[in-house]
């Protein structure tokens, strides 16, 4: 399977043999909304790959959520995203990138303290409350 980049330089090469642009989308599978943009990019002289720095910025930082939870490490994702006047999803992404993860993920009934299939494939990191019992091995910052 080829790369972005690659998928932009075999349209740039079938634009430059003037092939249609409805055939590119045909040969390459790219949209025609791609073939587009790319056309567009050649035509004004622009470089095909993506410009550093591109996409969303961060919202919250890893060193915000980390200190927000060592604080108070039973309260929830959405109750630090309310205090922290961010995003439900920007602080837990925030959360899984410092190396933490969600309490929501762990079975809580009775003695049970496995770690539930999360969608990613579960934590595997343990809360700090249920360090002592788990053991050492699990930690959650």
């Amino acid at each position: 399977m080829a790369t972005q980049h690659e998928k932009r330089i075999e349209i740039t090469t079938l634009l430059h043999a003037l092939v249609h642009q409805k055939d590119i989308v045909e040969q390459t599978g790219a949209s025609l909304r791609t073939i587009y943009n790319i056309s567009k990019r050649l035509e004004a002289g622009d470089n095909l790959r993506h410009s550093p720095g591109a996409g969303r910025k961060v919202t919250v930082s890893t060193a915000q959520v980390k200190a927000a939870f060592k604080r108070k490490p039973n309260r929830s994702i959405a109750e630090t995203a309310h205090k922290l006047n961010k995003s439900t999803s920007a602080v837990s992404r925030a959360l899984k990138k410092a190396g933490g993860c969600s309490l929501a993920l762990y079975k809580m009934p009775s003695f049970d303290l496995t770690p539930a299939t999360g969608p990613s494939g579960a934590c595997q990191e343990a809360p700090e409350q249920h360090q002592e019992l788990l053991g050492s091995n699990h930690h959650f910052f």
